[in-house]
């Protein structure tokens, strides 16, 4: 059931009775292919099984893997459950409002006509039959049959074996039990549950408590408001209960507060509910920190699959040390345009459909003034692109966790101009002194410890959207990459880096 191209040593690491696992495995080594067959495998056992990642397109990806393999199951696929998708109202209300600040209540707001056609048999029979590789796929099909998409997906995957959904559901209490009894969890992309932020508020707003009124008389005075016109009202209550309601400890950041959910009592609290747990990343780096964040004092197993950024015959990973750093307090015009000059050289001599990812939207602008090369964000934007060199930035969707298509190419080059280290902001130390407290560690070494991790994060993360079908090869603009051991050639000389790229590209694959 398992593809070729899939780690074995990961394979392994599924292999065990711990009640919570921790798995760090380079990008490309088959993380979502494997959680998704596990998953079904053992749904196929008895058990049910709910897969949790951060965004809509990976959901898409894993109903993709989960059909290709029912697909080449054959008749066999008969012993197997399909998967199902659940994910925000905002993605399958068939009238979503315009501010999404209510659209918890919009149901009973506009007393929509499909509250109460939320699931029929038809609608059973058809999920647990036919596999749907996409959310709208499903979407379309619940309206179709004269159904609310989001309760009548909700409804099914309180009663399916296997269904993957978005980090929300893991958080929130309410949302997670709707998901129905379940035994094991797999929570992909884990690396960006470090430091989630569940609410943020003005504080001006969170003035007006509304702690003495239960959900429904909330409910009942948003509805009424709206009603009767006094929207902004409606919208301001709305925020405020979405809130207080909202887990997590608080803290104050300028003229705003914000919760933040230590991922420790998140998975504490999960672990009530589960038997098993696993916590996956390409990017769980050191790992006994992300052990102690998320799980201290619980027995958990550690698997690690060597090499971060492994070298194979379809990809590689190279670094350029040429004096040139993304540093803060070093960037200028002639910072930006040496980056350009460096990148235009590579480009014009590979000829290679080609991804530029830098540290951060005002990053991006500079370059772009350099360049002319569009800066895109969103994945879906890159179809519409006619030029095959683009500029991103690292920590948007194009940079994680989905296969990538420039004008309907699959990139073949990316280069990583600078370092992705977050940046310290109050809120950013505001969160750091919250988990110095809670897990009583020294300020200074959690702040080094957190912002190595969320680089290595971030860069492990991007360099992973080339080598996926077809050659790619990835090159590291930033000096400071160096004093990191991840173990990759460095080149000093461009023509020298050129060169080696080329025989790469040029040399044939035999698969």
């Amino acid at each position: 059931m398992v593809q070729e191209n899939v780690d074995k040593e990961l394979m392994k690491a599924f292999e065990t009775d711990a009640e919570i696992t921790f798995i760090r495995a380079r990008a490309g080594a088959g993380k979502t292919y494997l959680s998704v067959a596990y998953a079904l495998y053992r749904a196929s056992e008895g058990d049910r099984v709910a897969i949790f990642v951060r965004t809509r397109s990976e959901i898409n990806q894993a109903l993709r893997i989960a059909r290709e393999i029912r697909s080449r199951l054959g008749d066999r696929a008969k012993e197997l459950p399909t998967m199902i998708p659940m994910t925000g109202k905002e993605a399958l209300c068939r009238f979503p409002p315009e501010n999404n600040a209510v659209i918890k209540w919009w149901c009973r707001i506009i007393d929509c006509e499909f509250l109460n056609h939320k699931i029929n048999d038809e609608f059973r029979d058809l999920i647990q039959n036919q596999q749907f590789s996409s959310i709208r796929e499903y979407f379309i099909q619940a309206r179709d049959m004269h159904l609310c998409p989001y309760f009548a997906l909700q409804l099914a995957a309180s009663e399916h074996q296997t269904i993957i959904v978005t980090h929300p559901y893991l958080i929130n209490d309410e949302l997670f039990e709707r998901l129905g009894e379940r035994d094991i969890l797999i929570i992909d992309e884990a690396h960006n549950l470090l430091k989630p932020i569940t609410a943020r508020i003005n504080a001006r707003e969170l003035k007006g408590s509304l702690r003495d009124l239960n959900d429904n008389e909330i409910q009942n005075m948003i509805i009424n408001l709206w009603r009767r016109g006094d929207r902004h009202k409606a919208m301001k209550i709305s925020r405020v209960w979405s809130f207080t309601s909202s887990p997590g400890e608080v803290i104050r950041i300028n003229h705003e507060y914000i919760k933040v959910l230590p991922p420790d009592e998140l998975i504490r609290e999960r672990m009530r509910a589960a038997r098993k747990i696993f916590v996956i990343s390409s990017t769980l780096y050191p790992i006994n920190m992300y052990k102690k964040l998320f799980a201290r004092n619980i027995k958990a197993e550690i698997k690690i699959i060597p090499g971060f950024l492994r070298n194979t015959k379809t990809k590689i990973h190279v670094i350029l040390k040429i004096g040139l750093t993304s540093r803060y307090k070093e960037r200028s015009e002639k910072t930006f345009r040496m980056y350009a000059k460096v990148i235009q050289e590579i480009v014009n001599k590979l000829n290679k459909t080609t991804l530029v990812f830098v540290p951060s939207k005002e990053f991006a602008s500079n370059l772009y003034r350099e360049l002319r090369w569009t800066v895109v964000l969103d994945e879906t934007d890159l179809y519409q692109i006619e030029s095959e060199h683009v500029i991103s930035v690292m920590g948007s969707k194009i940079s994680e966790g989905v296969d990538i298509s420039i004008g309907q190419k699959e990139p073949e080059l990316v280069i990583i101009a600078g370092l992705p280290y977050p940046r310290r902001d109050k809120e950013y130390l505001g969160i750091i002194n919250l988990y110095t407290k809670y897990y009583k560690i020294d300020a200074r070494t959690l702040l080094t410890t957190m912002e190595t991790s969320e680089m290595l994060s971030r860069l492990i993360q991007t360099a992973g959207r080339v080598g996926r079908k077809k050659k790619g090869a990835v090159i590291i603009i930033d000096d400071r990459i160096t004093s990191i051991p991840i173990k990759i050639p460095i080149y000093s000389n461009i023509k020298e880096l050129i060169a080696s790229l080329r025989k790469f590209f040029e040399k044939s694959h035999v698969s």
